[in-house]
């Protein structure tokens, strides 16, 4: 795939995105794996400045502590 068509591909996902967050009114999940709070404050950065409009919130977790809350909503129907 060429960056042209990554580029298109993202545009047309953050469309999408804008659309659906408009309705639904919900955040745009990341479980990201790590062991301080702000470990992923630059990720968060970049993704707001490239998409702009578009709620999102960044879990940072060890990942045997995401395994375990990914497993409960599994098992309680949310995911």
């Amino acid at each position: 795939m060429s960056y042209q068509n990554e580029t298109a591909e993202l545009d047309s996902l953050y469309a999408s995105a804008k659309e659906e967050q408009k309705h639904s009114k919900k955040t745009f999940l990341v479980w990201a794996g790590g062991d301080a709070p702000n470990q992923q404050d630059a990720l968060y950065a970049q993704f707001k400045k490239r998409f702009p409009g578009i709620d999102i919130e960044i879990i940072v977790d060890l990942s045997k502590y995401h395994d375990i809350k990914v497993y409960e909503q599994l098992n309680n129907g949310y995911l």
